[in-house]
């Protein structure tokens, strides 16, 4: 799975199933303007990126290899990266350079950075 840079602000998942010699579109469901994508499995990935009014969160889950999104909560509207050591336990920075970390994938702190 991947996601093509497009510069739009929709979002699109990728999938390949030859060794990228033809693609398709891997989601059934409109997706926001993503910035980042973890894989945790062939069908386990989370992504992140623009606030997405359909969803409500600007982080969704997949569990079927990005056919379908679940909402995953978010600390903030527009999520630039972020990083997961699990689906629980992650760190997001938004486009304001705050920081977030999660310790059970809901509940989110910010904390400040000494530079």
């Amino acid at each position: 799975i991947v996601w093509p840079f497009s510069g739009r602000s929709d979002g699109c998942l990728l999938r390949t199933a030859d060794g990228g010699a033809t693609w398709q579109n891997a989601s059934v469901q409109p997706l926001p303007r993503i910035t980042g994508m973890q894989v945790f499995s062939r069908d386990h990935l989370i992504v992140w990126g623009d606030w997405s009014t359909q969803q409500r969160t600007s982080i969704l889950e997949s569990v079927d290899g990005g056919v379908t999104f679940q909402q995953k909560p978010s600390p903030c509207a527009q999520v630039e990266t972020a990083a997961w050591l699990n689906p629980a336990q992650g760190v997001v920075v938004d486009r304001l350079s705050r920081v977030f970390v999660t310790h059970d994938g809901k509940n989110f702190q910010q904390i400040d950075l000494p530079c």
